[in-house]
């Protein structure tokens, strides 16, 4: 089973019973062509600068991200127009705030939506060549239990594609269902499907949902070797953000953006009341 893609006018009653049944979904026409030339041609300077990224998690001893692919981070305070325009996006605010959490306080059963923030903003190439990333649940970077069999997470992705996206060039790989599997059930290659999208697409998928880029067998003289994503993942705002939004993004190059998108950089208090100046924002 494939995951499934919907036009960017699907209601989001539709889209929202796609994710809580697969744990993803892929939007496509997203963000216009025009768009997308635009965020790359904003980042082309950072990545011509950035080296390539190979972080090693000490407690796996494996290495997270292959070789052959760059990452640029604190893409809003880099490239604040396109990147701005990508968040304000209404799928990327409904899918973001669509968590619920009930609990009893007292005699009486409440249900809250929690809020959200950035949880990390950033920009990929994928170069030929590029070996598969192990399989992964992206919120196991927060220490918060997994709950089988829900959709209860404490993240979720989001990843747009400024170029075409497919299985030749290491589209994403990621195996529909496994945000309801319990933590005992190691993922297996055979399981995943790769998430293949046109150029201004984008995939959301649930923190809970194993999943991994997928290797490039391209080689450097064949077109359109390369794949650029832009990642704009969003956390639970009573957790703290993997990438500090504040030292990524200077209070000099975001203070005139609009204050909402201010908020999702963690200049606010979170729903719940953490981060608080005097009690107030």
């Amino acid at each position: 089973m494939g995951l499934v893609t919907v036009s960017n006018g699907t209601d989001f009653a539709v889209i929202k019973e796609i994710i809580d049944r697969d744990g993803g979904v892929i939007i496509e026409n997203y963000a216009s062509l025009q768009l997308m030339d635009d965020m790359a041609a904003a980042l082309e300077p950072y990545f011509e600068g950035a080296k390539e990224h190979m972080l090693q998690f000490d407690n796996a001893g494996v290495d997270f991200f292959p070789k052959n692919v760059v990452h640029v981070y604190g893409t809003i305070g880099k490239a604040p127009e396109t990147s701005v325009a990508l968040l304000q996006n209404p799928h990327h605010q409904q899918i973001m705030d669509h968590g619920s959490y009930s609990f009893y306080i007292g005699d009486e059963h409440v249900t809250t939506i929690t809020g959200w923030q950035l949880n990390t903003c950033s920009a990929m190439r994928v170069g030929p060549g590029a070996e598969p990333q192990v399989l992964h649940r992206d919120h196991t970077v927060h220490p918060v239990p997994h709950v089988a069999g829900t959709t209860y997470t404490s993240m979720v992705g989001c990843l747009i594609a400024g170029t075409d996206a497919t299985e030749a060039n290491g589209a994403t790989r990621v195996i529909p269902g496994s945000h309801r599997w319990p933590i005992t059930r190691r993922p297996k290659a055979e399981e995943t499907v790769p998430a293949e999208m046109k150029k201004g697409s984008a995939l959301f998928w649930l923190g809970s949902v194993y999943h991994g880029a997928g290797r490039n067998t391209l080689t450097v003289d064949q077109p359109k070797n390369s794949r650029l994503l832009y990642g704009f993942f969003g956390c639970r705002d009573w957790v703290r953000a993997e990438e500090n939004q504040q030292v990524a993004n200077p209070w000099e190059t975001v203070k005139d953006l609009p204050a909402p998108i201010l908020a999702k950089l963690g200049w606010a208090k979170a729903a719940g009341g953490c981060g608080f100046v005097d009690l107030g924002q």
